[in-house]
C-alpha cells in the first residue's frame, strides 16, 4: 500500500526532481516507512511506501532484469501468489517475494493485458523503456485513487490531490464542482473539485506513447453465460470465502470492522474461520437511536474475536471533524467518513495496519430501498419533464417541491435517493438559473444508461449506476481517504470481479428485488442459519451519525466558522430555510456545506 506520483512533460523538457518530492512528499501517510524516485528526461515518478507484504524487498521503483521496464504500484493484489507460482513453473525467477514484482514479471510475459489476471486493488504506473510507452492502470471498482492534472506542456499524476495543489498552487476550485457537491456529497465520475483536475475512472488505463495522451477502458462488467440462482449461490460462496482467504494475506497485523450488520458480520464470520487471532472494531455513537455497538459486541463473543468498542458523543465527533476537513484532500459529505476515521485512528494505536471492510456488499446485491420495485420507485419521472419548469411547479407549496421533482425527473430522483439531498432546496439555495440547468444536463449525461421504462423498474440498471458512481466515488473514496490519513490500509473482500461478475450473470427471478426487508437475498439465503438471527432481521442501519439531534445543538459550532472563500457557500443562509422541509434533507444539507466550508478553510 502506497502513494504514487509522476510528472511527463509534452514539450520535451526535463522533469526536476525537486518538483517530484513535492509531490511524493505531500502524501507522506500513505507511505511513511519509505519512498522511491526516479526521472528519465521529460519523465518522473517517486513513491512512498506503507510497508504490509515483504516488508524487507518490497521497496519500489522496480526495474525488469534488463532495465527496460520500470515500475511503481499502490496497493494490494490478492492473488500474487498464484501468480507468481505460475510464472515459476515457466521458468521466470524472482528476486523478492513482493506483489510488485509479480505485477511486472506478469506484464513481460502478458503485454498490455496483464492486469486481467489481477485480483486486488491498484494503482499502477509502469514505464517501457523500449517502446517509450507510459501505462496508468486503476483498479476495476476505484478502490484505490488516481488523480492527474493535463495541460498542453505537462501531464501530472498522483494518488493525493493534495499533492497536485501543492505543485500548481493556481488551481482552484471548481464552481461546477461545487454544485455536484451539493447534489451528491462527493464529486461524481472523473470530477474533482478543482478546475482542471480529474480522475481515472475505474477499469481504465492512461496510455502515453509518441507523446500522445489517450484514456482507455479495459474492464467493464458484461453479460456473458447466464448462471441459474442455485449455481450462483454456491460459486459466490466458493468465491467469497476465497476472497476472504487471499485478503488475510499481510506481513502486518489485520482487523476487521464489525458494525454489526450483516455484511461486516459475514466477513468477520468467515475469517474467524481462517484464524482464532481474529481483532475486530467498532462504533458506538452515544445517542445514536437505533445503535450498532451492542449488536458488535454480542457477534465479537459468537466468534470469539478480540474487540474493542470507541465511543463517540457529539463532542468527540466534532473534534474528529475539525481534524479530518483539516487534513484532507477532498472533501466528503458522508459522516460515514468520521466513523471511519476514528476506527483506523485507534487501529494505527493499537499497532493494527490493515482494516477489512463490508463496504460494496450493498452495490453488489441490492442493499438500498432505490434497489426495490414499490410503488415510490416505480413512479418516479412518470411525468418526464426534464427542465422541471412548468406553471404547475409554481403553485406547489414548496413543502411539496421536492416530490414534484422526483416524479417529473428519474435522474433527479436517483440523485437524491442517494445523496439524502433535497432538490427543490439545492435550486433555491443556488438561485440562478444556470445552476439548476447544469445540474440537471450533468444528471442526463451521468446517468444516460439509466433506463426509464415506468412501472417496469429496472433495479440491476440502477445497480450498476451504483457501482459507477456512487460506489467508487463516495464509498470507497472517502474510506480510502479515511484509512490513509492514519497510515492504515483498507480492504475491501465483497469487491472481488469474481464474485460481482458471478452475480452480475445470476439469473433473478422478479421476486429477488420485490420486498426490501430481505435485501441481499442470495447472502440471506447463503448464511441465515449460520448467523445470530438478530443480524439479519435487524432494521438496517447506517454507518453514520445521529445528525438531526447534533445539528440543533451544535448550531453554533457551524455558525462560527468563517470560511476565507466560501464560492457560491458565500450565498447561503441556513437561517431561511423553511422548517417544514423534510428533516432528513435538512441536516444533510446543513452538514454537507459545513464540510464543504471547513474543507476551504484548510486549503
Amino acid at each position: 500500500m502506497c502513494g504514487i506520483c509522476g510528472i511527463y512533460n509534452f514539450d520535451n523538457s526535463h522533469v526536476k526532481k525537486e518538483d517530484l518530492l513535492i509531490l511524493n512528499n505531500e502524501m507522506i501517510e500513505r507511505g511513511p516507512d519509505s519512498s522511491g524516485l526516479y526521472v528519465k528526461k521529460n519523465f518522473g515518478f517517486a513513491m512512498r511506501r506503507l510497508s504490509i507484504i515483504d516488508k524487507i524487498t518490497g521497496d519500489q521503483p522496480i526495474f525488469s532484469d534488463d532495465k527496460n521496464i520500470s515500475l511503481i504500484f499502490n496497493g494490494e493484489i490478492y492473488n500474487y501468489i498464484e501468480i507468481r507460482d505460475q510464472l515459476k513453473s515457466q521458468g521466470i525467477k524472482f528476486q523478492s517475494k513482493s506483489d510488485t514484482e509479480v505485477i511486472l514479471k506478469l506484464y513481460e510475459t502478458e503485454g498490455e493485458d496483464f492486469v486481467k489476471k489481477l485480483n486486488g486493488m491498484f494503482s499502477i504506473c509502469l514505464y517501457d523503456f523500449k517502446k517509450d510507452k507510459i501505462l496508468i492502470y486503476r483498479d476495476r471498482f476505484g478502490i484505490k485513487p488516481l488523480y492527474y492534472f493535463k495541460n498542453e506542456e505537462q501531464f501530472i499524476f498522483s494518488s493525493s490531490l493534495s499533492s497536485i495543489k501543492k505543485l500548481k498552487p493556481n488551481i482552484s476550485p471548481s464552481k461546477e464542482s461545487c454544485l455536484l457537491f451539493y447534489l451528491f456529497n462527493y464529486f461524481p465520475d472523473s470530477k474533482t473539485a478543482y478546475n482542471g483536475v480529474f480522475k481515472l475512472k475505474p477499469g481504465n488505463l492512461i496510455i502515453i506513447s509518441n507523446n500522445k495522451f489517450s484514456i482507455k477502458e479495459y474492464w467493464k462488467l458484461k453479460k456473458n453465460k447466464i448462471i441459474e440462482y442455485k449455481e450462483s449461490k454456491k460459486e459466490i460462496l466458493i468465491l467469497l470465502k476465497n476472497s476472504v482467504k487471499i485478503n488475510l494475506r499481510s506481513d502486518v497485523p489485520i482487523a476487521t470492522l464489525l458494525s454489526g450488520g450483516m455484511d461486516s458480520s459475514i466477513l468477520a464470520f468467515l475469517i474467524s474461520k481462517e484464524t482464532n487471532l481474529q481483532q475486530t472494531l467498532s462504533v458506538d455513537y452515544i445517542g445514536k437511536k437505533f445503535n450498532e455497538g451492542e449488536n458488535a459486541k454480542l457477534f465479537s463473543n459468537k466468534i470469539g474475536s478480540t474487540h474493542t468498542s470507541i465511543k463517540l458523543d457529539q463532542e468527540k465527533f466534532f473534534s474528529i471533524f475539525k481534524e479530518v476537513f483539516n487534513k484532507i484532500d477532498e472533501p466528503n459529505a458522508d459522516s460515514a467518513l468520521i466513523s471511519s476515521f476514528a476506527l483506523a485512528k485507534e487501529a494505527k494505536n493499537n499497532g493494527i495496519k490493515v482494516l477489512i471492510s463490508g463496504a460494496g456488499a450493498d452495490e453488489i446485491f441490492g442493499g438500498y430501498s432505490r434497489h426495490f420495485s414499490s410503488l415510490r420507485n416505480n413512479i418516479f419521472g412518470v411525468f418526464q419533464s426534464k427542465k422541471l419548469d412548468s406553471n404547475i411547479s409554481k403553485i406547489i407549496p414548496y413543502k411539496y417541491k421536492d416530490y414534484f421533482y422526483k416524479l417529473s425527473n428519474s435522474k433527479v430522483a436517483l440523485a437524491c435517493n442517494q445523496s439524502g439531498q433535497s432538490f427543490a432546496l439545492i435550486i433555491k439555495l443556488f438561485k440562478d438559473k444556470n445552476s439548476k440547468d447544469y445540474l440537471l444536463n450533468y444528471l442526463e449525461s451521468l446517468f444516460q444508461n439509466f433506463k426509464e421504462d415506468f412501472f417496469k423498474f429496472s433495479s440491476m440498471s440502477i445497480m450498476q449506476n451504483d457501482l459507477k458512481t456512487y460506489l467508487p466515488d463516495n464509498i470507497l473514496s472517502g474510506f480510502d481517504k479515511a484509512t490513509m490519513l492514519n497510515s492504515v490500509e483498507g480492504r475491501v473482500p465483497y469487491l472481488d470481479h469474481r464474485i460481482v461478475e458471478t452475480f452480475y450473470n445470476t439469473n433473478l427471478d422478479h421476486n429477488y428485488f420485490n420486498d426490501f426487508s430481505k435485501n441481499k437475498k442470495i447472502i440471506r439465503d447463503l448464511f441465515d442459519m449460520e448467523i445470530l438471527d438478530k443480524v439479519f432481521k435487524r432494521k438496517k442501519i447506517g454507518f453514520d451519525a445521529p445528525l438531526a439531534e447534533w445539528n440543533l445543538q451544535n448550531s453554533n459550532f457551524y455558525k462560527n466558522d468563517k470560511t476565507k472563500n466560501s464560492m457560491l457557500t458565500e450565498n447561503l443562509d441556513l437561517d431561511f430555510i423553511d422548517t417544514n422541509i423534510n428533516n432528513t434533507n435538512l441536516n444533510q444539507l446543513v452538514y454537507t456545506t459545513n464540510v464543504y466550508n471547513n474543507w476551504l478553510n484548510s486549503l
